[in-house]
């Protein structure tokens, strides 16, 4: 009988700390994965934020507000976030979960607002500033340390 109890005491104890994969359906077809958090409780892959995952803001429950891939928990490459009319706000490029790399911001109304590179939280290198019409406005180069040169 005690060997019994310690099984069963076994079995609840796999069965309550089992954890499970979630994931979404997504693309044209429905078939692709999208959202997936692994067994460690990482999100992996291709992510899609969208109005139903931030409820009681100005975006609808189906629209996109931004998407992108996850490695571990960290954003990686390049990713879009949305405005609620739909247009793009920016491109990011991430490494390790952090901007990194290749930016781009845009107006609400769709035109190019500002573009460069950022690292470690600034603007690195050539970088472009635009009226809200698209035309540029200035044109800067930023040294390693984000000073205007």
């Amino acid at each position: 009988m005690k060997k019994f109890y310690l099984i069963l005491v076994f079995l609840v104890y796999q069965i309550g700390s089992a954890q499970s994969q979630s994931f979404e359906l997504g693309g044209a077809t429905g078939k692709d994965t999208v959202n997936v958090i692994d067994f460690a409780g990482k999100k992996q892959g291709k992510w899609i934020i969208k109005g139903k995952h931030r409820p009681g803001t100005c975006y609808s429950a189906d629209q996109k507000i931004e998407e992108g891939k996850y490695t571990d928990n960290k954003k990686i490459g390049k990713w879009v976030e949305y405005f609620c009319n739909g247009n793009m706000k920016n491109q990011l490029t991430f490494q390790n979960g952090r901007p990194d790399g290749h930016a781009i911001m845009y107006h609400e109304n769709g035109k190019i607002s500002e573009e460069g590179n950022w690292k470690n939280n600034r603007w690195v290198g050539a970088y472009k500033l635009y009226y809200e019409n698209g035309t540029p406005q200035h044109e800067f180069n930023f040294n390693n340390t984000g000073k205007r040169e």
